[in-house]
């Protein structure tokens, strides 16, 4: 069924095509998002139906399904903000998260081949910069001590608070 669906579902396909092209996101995720905006809608776009049936991040015509999807979508600094931080408060790794997040210090996020030119505030410039010095500080040659899951949960911990800020400042 072809249709215009609500600019949330495009939205968020700009943010799964971003997340499945940095961080490989599990394509099964893809597919419970597709099937859910499936059941949600009445009318909806061809491509969830390409995603709900590709069965693997191979697929071609899934992958393209997506892109063409999140072509239609903004990526909104708030909303990749309040994102981050369900998925740090779902227990994420946050230094893949990080490194998801680190292109945004440059304005410009480019995923799957798509180029989005954001707005991005000097504070959350600042708050990423601080975060990657972290990341520095607690790898296997830094000069904190931690590691594993202290260290993971040390950088989990930092991002909250330094995201949390960046968001009360920008919204």
């Amino acid at each position: 069924m072809s249709g215009e669906a609500p600019q949330q579902l495009y939205d968020e396909a700009a943010l799964l095509n971003a997340r499945i092209f940095h961080v490989g996101n599990d394509w099964n995720a893809v597919i419970a998002w597709a099937d859910s905006w499936i059941e949600r809608l009445d009318v909806f776009p061809d491509e969830l139906v390409e995603i709900s049936l590709g069965g693997s991040r191979k697929d071609s015509g899934a992958r393209a399904a997506l892109a063409q999807l999140a072509l239609k979508g903004r990526l909104d600094v708030r909303v990749i903000l309040r994102k981050a931080l369900q998925e740090l408060d779902a227990g994420a790794n946050p230094f893949e998260l990080l490194a998801d997040l680190y292109p945004l210090i440059h304005g410009t996020f480019i995923a799957g081949g798509l180029k989005f030119v954001l707005d991005v505030s000097d504070p959350l410039v600042a708050a990423l910069y601080r975060l990657d010095f972290i990341t520095e500080e607690i790898d296997e040659t830094g000069w904190n001590p931690i590691e594993g899951a202290e260290a993971q949960s040390y950088l989990r911990e930092q991002m909250q608070i330094e995201l949390a800020q960046v968001l009360a400042q920008i919204e």
